[in-house]
């Protein structure tokens, strides 16, 4: 799936794609929520809960200029 077509996805058809994918490299905390990235194929996507909760507030795709700012340093294994 390409990133564009993944954009026309709603929510829950982008979860369940993702969920299906293996393609979770890792997570961080962010004020009350729990970010996890994922790299379902040429482009990177955050799901974004509400921690504690398990409950998907929503998912978008994000920059290459952004994983390296909020993941590179927590985990130096991705290589981008």
């Amino acid at each position: 799936m390409t990133s564009k077509e993944f954009k026309k996805l709603k929510l829950q058809e982008r979860w369940e794609f993702l969920k299906d994918s293996d393609a979770l490299l890792g997570y961080r905390f962010y004020g009350g929520f729990r970010i996890e990235l994922y790299s379902p194929g040429d482009f990177y996507t955050e799901v974004w809960k509400k921690a504690g909760l398990n409950q998907i507030y929503w998912i978008e795709i994000t920059s290459i200029e952004q994983v390296e700012k909020n993941y590179a340093q927590l985990f130096p294994e991705i290589k981008l």
